[in-house]
C-alpha cells in the first residue's frame, strides 16, 4: 500500500469516522478501499452529498475523489460551504498535476476562491496522517468542510517507507437534528442567503486567524526569499519557508517578507497555473495597491422575490406529524413554506443523496423522507435509489409529479420517473384527490424499512403565501 494512502486512512479512522463516499480516480479509490469502505457512489455530487447528509445528521464523513471530480461534485460542495456542516466533513482531492491518469491539466485550487474556507496541503506523508486526523476536528470549529489536498508529488513520496505515531482523537457527540420554526440553518435557498453569506464571512475571518498558528517558523532573516507550498520537488532551498494552508498565513508571509517587495520572492507550487503566488501577492500588496470593490446587487434590506409557499401543506403536514421525522428536500417552488418542513436541502437532485447520508448517520428511530420535484429526480436523483439499495439504508421518497419543470415553463424532462431497482416498492398518488387525513394516514402506513418511492402527481398551485 502506498504510504500516503496508509496515511490518510490511519488518520481518517483515528478520527473515528465510519461514513465514507467515494468515486474512483487516480487512487481515491484506493483510500476508499483502505478505509474498508464497500459501495461506491453514483457519482462525484451524489459522493459529496451523501456525506454532507452523513455530517449534518451528526456524525463525521469523508469523501474522496481524483482532482476534475470536484467539477461534478461542484454544486454540493459549494453549497456545503456556503450552508456549513455540523460534524466534521473532510474531502481528499487527488490532484492529477502531473497528468498521469487524466485527460488534461486541471488544478482544483481555483475553487477555493469562491466561499474560501480551510484548504490543506500536507508537506510530508506523516503530515498527510495529521492533518487527515485533525481536519475532523477544525471542520466542527468552523462549521465548514475542510479540503485535504495531495498532488503527485505527495503520492510519489508515498512509494517510500514513513512512519509516525497513531494518536486516535475520538469524535464529539452531536444532538439529533431538530425543526426550527425561526430558520432553515441547513437549506439552501434565498431566504437565507444573506444570513449564510453573514455567516460564511465570520467563518473565513476565523479561519484567517487560525492558519497563522499552522505557519512554520520564519527562516533567519535574509537566509532565503523562497515560499514552497505543500510538498516539495525540485526545490533546492532547505531554507525556505514552508506553507501548507489555503488562506495562506498573511501574517508570516508579511513577516517573511518585510523590507522587501513581493517581486523579490519566488514561489513554488505545483498545479498548472501560479495560483498561490497570486494569494501571497494580494497578502502582502498595501490596501492603497488594491482596486475598490463594488456590489451592484440590491440594498441592504431589499426585500427577495422568494417567498414562503404553501402549496404543499397537506403532504408537508403529514411529514412534521411523524416522531423523528427528517425531511430532506430539492431545489424548488416548495423548498420554503411557512412551516420550514424541509430541515435539509443542498443543491438541484441531490435530496436522495442527503437523504442516504442522513439515513446512514442518524440516531436510530429517525424516519429519514425526501421531497424532490420530478425535473431534479431525474437530473441526478434517480440514479442514487440504487446506491441507497447498496447501502441498505431506510428513506422514503415523494416525487412531485407535475409533468416538467413548471417553474420554467413546463418543459418535459425524458425519463421514466417508475424505472427503479427491484426491491423498491412504487406507489402513486392524486394530490388532489387525497385529503390531509388521508395523506397522514399514508404516511404514517409507510414502512420503516427498505426504500419507498411515492410518485405525486399534481399541478403546483402557485399562490404564493
Amino acid at each position: 500500500m502506498n504510504q500516503l494512502v496508509r496515511a490518510f486512512a490511519e488518520g481518517i479512522l483515528d478520527a473515528g469516522v465510519r461514513h465514507f463516499a467515494n468515486y474512483p480516480g487516480f487512487h481515491a479509490n484506493e483510500l476508499h478501499a483502505a478505509l474498508g469502505a464497500r459501495v461506491t457512489s453514483t457519482d462525484e455530487k451524489n459522493a459529496f452529498a451523501f456525506a454532507w447528509g452523513c455530517s449534518v445528521a451528526g456524525e463525521r464523513a469523508a469523501v474522496s475523489f481524483k482532482n476534475v471530480g470536484l467539477n461534478d461534485a461542484a454544486d454540493a460542495f459549494l453549497g456545503a460551504m456556503f450552508a456549513g456542516c455540523r460534524a466534521g466533513l473532510v474531502l481528499f482531492l487527488f490532484d492529477d498535476c502531473d497528468i498521469q491518469h487524466s485527460q488534461n491539466r486541471f488544478d482544483v485550487r481555483p475553487y477555493f476562491l469562491v466561499h474560501g474556507g480551510l484548504w490543506l496541503e500536507p508537506r510530508s506523508v506523516p503530515e498527510a496522517y495529521r492533518f487527515a486526523r485533525d481536519a475532523f476536528a477544525w471542520s466542527e470549529r468552523f462549521g465548514l468542510p475542510v479540503v485535504v489536498r495531495a498532488t503527485n508529488i505527495l503520492w510519489d513520496q508515498g512509494l517510500a517507507p514513513a512512519s509516525w505515531e497513531r494518536a486516535p482523537s475520538p469524535p464529539p457527540a452531536f444532538a439529533p437534528l431538530g425543526r426550527r420554526p425561526d430558520a432553515s440553518p441547513f437549506v439552501v435557498h434565498p431566504s437565507e442567503a444573506r444570513r449564510m453569506e453573514a455567516d460564511l464571512a465570520r467563518k473565513n475571518a476565523q479561519i484567517a486567524d487560525f492558519v497563522e498558528t499552522l505557519a512554520p517558523p520564519l527562516p533567519p532573516s535574509g537566509a532565503t526569499s523562497s515560499v514552497v507550498f505543500g510538498a516539495r520537488r525540485g526545490v533546492a532551498d532547505l531554507a525556505a519557508l514552508r506553507l501548507c494552508t489555503l488562506p495562506p498565513p498573511a501574517r508570516a508571509l508579511r513577516a517573511f517578507a518585510a523590507g522587501r517587495p513581493a517581486s523579490a520572492l519566488t514561489v513554488y507550487e505545483h498545479g498548472a497555473t501560479p495560483f498561490a503566488a497570486g494569494l501571497v501577492d494580494a497578502a502582502l500588496a498595501p490596501p492603497e495597491a488594491r482596486c475598490a470593490r463594488r456590489n451592484m446587487g440590491p440594498p441592504p434590506g431589499v426585500r427577495s422575490k422568494y417567498h414562503n409557499r404553501d402549496f404543499m401543506e397537506k403532504l408537508f403536514s403529514a411529514l412534521r406529524a411523524v416522531p423523528g421525522a427528517l425531511v430532506c428536500g430539492d431545489l424548488g417552488g416548495y423548498t420554503m413554506d411557512p412551516a420550514r418542513t424541509l430541515q435539509l436541502c443542498l443543491c438541484y437532485g441531490v435530496a436522495p443523496a442527503v437523504a442516504m447520508g442522513a439515513a446512514e448517520a442518524s440516531a436510530p428511530g429517525t424516519r429519514v423522507f425526501c421531497v424532490i420535484g420530478d425535473g431534479a429526480y431525474l437530473h441526478s436523483g434517480q440514479a442514487c435509489l440504487h446506491e441507497i439499495a447498496a447501502r441498505g439504508l431506510a428513506v422514503s421518497v415523494f416525487v412531485l409529479e407535475n409533468g416538467g419543470t413548471l417553474g420554467t415553463g413546463g418543459q418535459p424532462i425524458p425519463g421514466d420517473l417508475r424505472a427503479r431497482p427491484a426491491s423498491v416498492r412504487l406507489h402513486e398518488l392524486d394530490y388532489a384527490a387525497e385529503t390531509a387525513e388521508s395523506l397522514r394516514s399514508f404516511v404514517t402506513g409507510l414502512p420503516r424499512d427498505g426504500i419507498d418511492l411515492t410518485i405525486v402527481h399534481t399541478r403546483e398551485n402557485e399562490t404564493e403565501t
